[in-house]
């Protein structure tokens, strides 16, 4: 329980923060931000989830985890450039909309992960390329619906006023800081302690509060 509470922590602060902070753009930017941290983090848990998985039931092969790694980074990128598109085509829409599209696709594929995840340990059974082959499907689709919020969170940043390459750069911090703390606390305590399916839920649920905390940095403040 100590352990679920020290992980969902640092985003309860942040709905606190975003339902009392400052002006609606800088509400606007840092939800974004929120988000692409949390998002960097669940991409990371989810691809050493699999990976671990391939490992437990293959071996650790280095060739194939450095091919399964690639399948990921491949996936971010195109999810960052289907997006891209996809905001670019819309124009009407606001990138705020988007945001949640893609924060609600990463919530669905971790709320299903320990199903496919027991799917994949099923298939494995039939040998490597089977391994490799549902192990790497879900490592693409993995990176797909984490890169589709890069575009939509700079857009947000953007349109607050920040300058193109102020925006990038916390973007870029935000993810890396959340993948590099879950790659030090997933594999080191959370995974061996909760387990698999558990650290699914886990990640499920921080996407959701990422998700939750949009429409109140959405939301124009009242008076009084």
């Amino acid at each position: 329980t100590m352990l679920v509470f020290l992980a969902l922590l640092p985003s309860f602060t942040a709905v606190t923060r975003l339902r009392t902070g400052p002006a609606l753009p800088d509400r606007r930017a840092a939800a974004a931000s929120h988000a692409v941290a949390v998002t960097g983090a669940a991409g990371m848990g989810v691809s050493l989830l699999l990976l671990l998985s391939f490992q437990t039931r293959v071996g650790a092969l280095h060739g194939a985890l450095g091919a399964l790694t690639a399948v990921f980074m491949l996936g971010l990128a195109l999810g960052a450039l289907l997006a891209h598109r996809a905001v670019r085509a819309s124009a009407e829409e606001p990138a705020a909309r988007s945001l949640r599209l893609a924060l609600a696709a990463a919530l669905a594929f971790a709320i299903t992960l320990p199903w496919t995840l027991e799917a994949s340990a099923q298939t494995s059974r039939s040998g490597l390329a089977a391994a490799l082959a549902a192990h790497g499907a879900l490592l693409l689709a993995a990176g797909v619906v984490t890169g589709t919020l890069f575009p939509a969170a700079a857009a947000i940043r953007l349109a607050a006023g920040g300058e193109a390459g102020d925006a990038a750069g916390r973007l870029e911090t935000a993810d890396h800081l959340g993948a590099a703390v879950a790659a030090l606390v997933g594999a080191v305590l959370y995974i061996p302690t909760l387990g698999y399916a558990r650290s699914a839920w886990l990640l499920a649920a921080l996407l959701a509060l990422a998700l939750v905390t949009l429409p109140l940095a959405t939301r124009e403040p009242r008076d009084g």
